[in-house]
């Protein structure tokens, strides 16, 4: 979806391209006669990455473009509790509804899914344990997210120990409260 996730991918030594490269579009989403159109007739199978980070907008572009390439095997991959794309925030207000709609967009979409359950990007049982109680305790509202922060983390009690300049956080309630 954007050039950073896009230029790690080719690092690894994927070809990559973003959302705006495929279908020609500029930063305003306006399609662009500047913008060269991506040739896909050399691949047999695309993949879009971090799937849930499309607004529904941009969802039903590619469902577009799923329908017009039916010899491709088209994937994606995606992680249901991300934050939502910040299009959609602008677009409907009530987010519930929102959520329901992507899942559907999802399904219609996607109609084989593989959810995975084992979290790779920590090595033990005992730190996966450790996650899954996190994520539990963070997203249930009883607690105070601080409380929880404090249990886990090493907290900073002054801002005289605090060495970076720019911090952004964003607590979002959404599907994902429970299990993984």
């Amino acid at each position: 979806p954007f050039n950073k996730l896009c230029q790690n991918i080719r690092e690894s030594g994927h070809d990559a391209i973003t959302y705006h490269r495929l279908f020609s579009l500029n930063i305003h989403n306006n399609e662009c006669k500047y913008i060269r159109k991506m040739d896909i007739s050399p691949y047999d199978v695309i993949c879009f990455d971090e799937i849930y980070m499309y607004s529904l907008h941009q969802l039903s572009k590619i469902k577009l473009f799923m329908d017009k390439h039916i010899n491709k095997k088209i994937i994606a991959t995606g992680d249901l509790c991300q934050l939502d794309p910040i299009e959609n925030e602008y677009l409907f207000n009530n987010i519930n509804n929102l959520d329901v709609r992507t899942t559907e967009a999802m399904n219609t979409m996607f109609p084989n899914q593989i959810t995975l359950k084992i979290c790779k990007r920590v090595s033990t049982d005992e730190e996966r344990n450790t996650l899954a109680q996190l994520k539990e305790e963070i997203f249930d509202e009883k607690t105070k997210p601080f409380d929880v922060l404090k249990k886990y983390f090493k907290v900073v009690k002054s801002m005289d120990k605090v060495k970076t300049l720019n911090n952004i956080t964003f607590y979002k309630q959404n599907k994902c409260a429970k299990g993984f």
